[in-house]
């Protein structure tokens, strides 16, 4: 069996276009952030991440990610908007990286919406395996 994609970019950049989707395309890379900010976005980040031995995981043709995504917004409901619209863009999608699908995104863990340099932002993970 081959290994599955293994370079995080590939899995960043279908998230991020999925959430761009649903936040008016304001969804960046961390490095990829405009001078000039839109009033609400997300960030995006991929990480590949330790999947413990499982029968699911363990074989050769798997690999396990984590998703995180930091929405920010002036105030608490706007963050709480960009929270939802996130949400929706990535609970129920499944990545399709190198021909193969992965599983569905699994909550992980969520922070509520906190001051965040003159804004409001919160953090949600999800993982995934492909």
């Amino acid at each position: 069996m081959t290994a599955p994609a293994l370079d995080a970019r590939e899995h960043a950049e279908l998230w991020r276009s999925l959430i761009a989707a649903r936040m008016n395309g304001h969804a960046y890379d961390y490095d990829d952030v405009p001078k000039a900010l839109p009033n609400i976005y997300a960030l995006v980040s991929v990480e590949r991440r330790f999947a413990p031995s499982a029968r699911a995981t363990s074989q050769a043709s798997r690999s396990s990610w984590r998703l995180s995504v930091r929405g920010v917004g002036r105030t608490i409901a706007e963050c709480q908007w960009a929270d939802k619209r996130i949400t929706e863009a990535v609970e129920q999608h499944r990545a399709l990286i190198g021909g193969k699908a992965s599983t569905l995104p699994r909550h992980e863990t969520s922070d509520a919406p906190k001051p965040d340099d003159g804004r409001y932002s919160s953090l949600t993970h999800w993982t995934y395996s492909l």
